[in-house]
């Protein structure tokens, strides 16, 4: 994989393109600024529920972290989150 497909890769390049510093990020997620830091150097992946608000506020998808389309569905059927725009889209 190369650099520029990593989910952290990607997820940094949403959030400058937005114009917004890791720290508005954090805000937005709920997450700390080291954090958001982590998960783009990608020293660590964004637990599912982290990484579908990433997805909603940045369009990094939740599977780019690894996270399986069953785990993805289970967590928004239990929380009753709506449905995956991004995948139906594809």
């Amino acid at each position: 994989m190369d650099e520029s497909t990593k989910p952290g890769a990607a997820l940094k390049a949403a959030r400058e393109s937005r114009g917004l510093t890791q720290r508005q990020l954090a805000d937005m997620i709920g997450a700390g600024q080291s954090l958001v830091s982590q998960w783009e150097s990608g020293s660590k992946r964004p637990v599912l529920s982290d990484a579908l608000v990433i997805q909603a506020q940045t369009g990094v998808d939740a599977r780019a972290w690894g996270y399986s389309d069953e785990d993805i569905s289970r967590v928004r059927a239990a929380f009753d989150l709506p449905s995956d725009d991004v995948a139906e889209a594809s």
